[in-house]
């Protein structure tokens, strides 16, 4: 562009024009504003149950003990199942919902728009009933393999 105002200026008489900045200043100049005026939405889901140290297990996916927090994508209903010994399995389904600044096109305005980072935090809580059947301790197991000794002793025939 700048050798073509100074061809024409040879030969035509040309005031003088400033030239813009080429492009790629241009688009420079556009990501670094880009990236200062980015934002996000973290999406976490923070799962706790009473007693703690219960295995969590998310869409059949084990994902740790209680309590763990993870990261999440998607909004919808979740299935978790909650496995701890000498308690019920617990299944639940929980509804994690977008919040209002999630819903189309508020989302794009927050999360591309707005210059801040913004936590969705959703909270599961479940409390484990005992289960008699399996809440045996290994003082039990070894009265109960000692009583089963004894059993076998006493039926079995003398020589």
């Amino acid at each position: 562009m700048r050798q073509i105002a100074n061809l024409l200026n040879g030969i035509f008489p040309v005031p003088r024009v400033r030239i813009p900045p080429s492009p790629p200043v241009v688009f420079v100049f556009a990501v670094l504003l880009a990236s200062l005026t980015t934002s996000c939405v973290e999406r976490k889901m923070f799962i706790r149950s009473d007693p703690p140290g219960a295995s969590v297990f998310l869409e059949g996916r084990r994902i740790g003990t209680t309590p763990v927090e993870i990261p999440f994508t998607y909004y919808g209903t979740r299935e978790i199942v909650f496995r701890k010994d000498g308690f019920h399995d617990l299944r639940v389904r929980e509804a994690v919902r977008e919040p209002l600044y999630q819903i189309f096109p508020l989302d794009f305005v927050f999360e591309c728009l707005v210059p801040a980072t913004l936590t969705d935090r959703h909270e599961v809580a479940a409390t484990l009933q005992t289960d008699e059947r399996r809440a045996f301790g290994q003082a039990d197991v070894d009265h109960a393999v000692d009583r089963a000794r004894a059993l076998r002793d006493r039926i079995r025939p003398k020589p």
